[in-house]
Order: C-alpha cells, then sequence, then structure tokens
C-alpha cells in the first residue's frame, strides 16, 4: 500500500504546487502586469483612460521634482538605515559564534526587535530623541553636552533617529542569517589553519569570508527590497500626516513608497503612481545586479 501511495505521489507530484503557483500568479505577477499597463495610461480610478505611452515615466524622469526628492530620501534611507545593519550584524555574528558566555541570551536580546512592529520602534525611538522629554537629551545635559535639537525640523537628526530606528529593528534579522551561515562552514578549515599557525585575520579573510558570501549576497539582497519599500518608519517619525506631501525636513519622510501613496490618494493619479512603482521595481533591480557584480569581484579575489 505504501508502495502504490509513493508511485502515485512521484507521478502526481507537479499538482501540489498548482495552489501555490495560482496564489502566487494572483498576488505578484498579475499585479506587476496591471500596473505595468496602467502605467502607459492616464486613469483616474474611473471609466475613462486615455493612452499616454512613455508620458508618465518622461515626466517622472524630467520635470517631476517631488519624484526626485523621494527618491532621494528612498536613497538616503538605503545608505545610512540599511547597509549598516549588515557592518554591525557581520563583526557581531563572528562574536557570537564563539563560545562566549550567554551566547543564547545575547542571539536573544539582539533578535527580539525584529518581532516587534516597525510602527512600535519608530515610536519607541521618537519618545526617546524628544527635545525636551526625551531620554536622549536628558542623558547629553547631565554630562553638559550640547543637546539634540527637535529631530523633526533638521535633516540630520531626522535621518540620525530614522536611521537608528531601522537599524535597531534588523539588525537582529540579519545576525540570525550570518549566524546560520557561519554554522554551515567546516571547523576542518579553521583547525587547519591554526596548525599553520594563520592569525585571526587570516582565518577569517580566507576561510570565512568566501563561505559566507552567498549569505551575503542573499541578505543584502533581502534587504534591498525591503529597505526600499521602507514606509512605517518614515511615516510615523515625521508625524503621520499624508496629506501634506512633505515629510520631515529635506523630504526625508517621504520615501518613494509614501509618494506612490500620495499619488494614489491625495492626487488620484493612479497610473503614475503605477509608473512610480515600476521605476522603484527597477531600481532594486539595478541594486541588486550590483550586489551581484561586488559579490562576484569579491569572490574571485
Amino acid at each position: 500500500m505504501i508502495t502504490i501511495i509513493k508511485r502515485r505521489f512521484a507521478n502526481h507530484g507537479f499538482f501540489l504546487f498548482i495552489p501555490i503557483m495560482i496564489v502566487f500568479f494572483i498576488f505578484n505577477i498579475l499585479p506587476l502586469v496591471i500596473s505595468l499597463a496602467l502605467s502607459f495610461f492616464k486613469w483616474s480610478g474611473g471609466k475613462d483612460f486615455e493612452f499616454l505611452g512613455f508620458e508618465n515615466y518622461i515626466f517622472l524622469l524630467t520635470e517631476d521634482t517631488y519624484f526626485v526628492k523621494a527618491a532621494n530620501a528612498s536613497l538616503m534611507i538605503f545608505l545610512f538605515g540599511v547597509l549598516p545593519q549588515h557592518l554591525i550584524a557581520i563583526p557581531l555574528a563572528l562574536v557570537l559564534n564563539g563560545n562566549i558566555k550567554g551566547q543564547k541570551i545575547f542571539r536573544m536580546v539582539f533578535f527580539m526587535p525584529y518581532v516587534m512592529s516597525a510602527i512600535t520602534a519608530a515610536l519607541i525611538f521618537s519618545e526617546m530623541f524628544a527635545y525636551q522629554s526625551g531620554a536622549i537629551n536628558y542623558l547629553l545635559s547631565l554630562f553638559n553636552l550640547p543637546i539634540i535639537p527637535k529631530f523633526t525640523q533638521y535633516p540630520a537628526p531626522f535621518l540620525l533617529t530614522m536611521s537608528l530606528t531601522i537599524i535597531w529593528r534588523n539588525v537582529g534579522w540579519n545576525l540570525l542569517l550570518y549566524l546560520a551561515a557561519l554554522s554551515s562552514i567546516p571547523l576542518d578549515l579553521y583547525e587547519a589553519a591554526d596548525l599553520d599557525g594563520a592569525s585571526t585575520f587570516f582565518k577569517h579573510f580566507y576561510i570565512t569570508l568566501p563561505y559566507m558570501l552567498p549569505a551575503i549576497f542573499f541578505t543584502v539582497t533581502l534587504s534591498i527590497v525591503s529597505g526600499m519599500q521602507i514606509f512605517d518608519e518614515p511615516y510615523i517619525l515625521s508625524g503621520g500626516i499624508m496629506l501634506s506631501i512633505q515629510g520631515g525636513p529635506d523630504w526625508l519622510g517621504r520615501p518613494l513608497t509614501a509618494y506612490i501613496i500620495w499619488l494614489m490618494q491625495k492626487l488620484r493619479r493612479f497610473d503614475r503612481g503605477c509608473a512610480v512603482a515600476l521605476v522603484l521595481f527597477f531600481i532594486m533591480l539595478i541594486f541588486t545586479a550590483i550586489n551581484r557584480k561586488l559579490s562576484n569581484y569579491i569572490g574571485k579575489k
């Protein structure tokens, strides 16, 4: 009986993937195709469609100053809030992968913020960096250091607060992935390097780094996708107001994701919103390709 069931499963196992393929098509492929089609028309949500061709894309890239500011905000968030996560998570993973006391406790402590919602994390840091009642300014005043001005009015404090919020919440997730990659490295390589008298730097540069490159590429790619779609943190820290196009100083609270929502909800320009979404998609593809090139280049060294 068991043999018959195994044979039937082997012959018809492909049908088990059909529900997953249907869900993937409905919620991933179909919206992408519809967004691409709508970006070539003028559509405000009614029954009237006007074919525009590439006019929406030309307008975004040549005349729309709001789009440039939103793209700059997304880039600043990516550079200062997303990429530093890996500069922290990789050394931290190397430390926590060793034989230290309380190893499991430290791993749990660093991972716990990731379980927290982005809105909660943003509210916590908003209160911590508050101008008059925040804990950070209170500690600075105890040491007679200059306090941080109201972060919602100045670019540098706002970008610092937003970046720390994103890093604090997400570094634990990257740490978990890097720890999993480190656990897959054969210990025999380190033992052989110890017998040859290799230094710690030599072992990490010639053993750890090459074996972790696939994990680094995968983790950075995930950060590119999630980082370029960040919305909650800048939205909450800038006051949570979407009626105004500007959020936070120098538009830092209105990345491309917020600009898409503003175009669709406030201006009812669903076509331009779809065009911005497609441009954002291609930006993520470009960053992923750069990440692949860098991984291949480092791997050949």
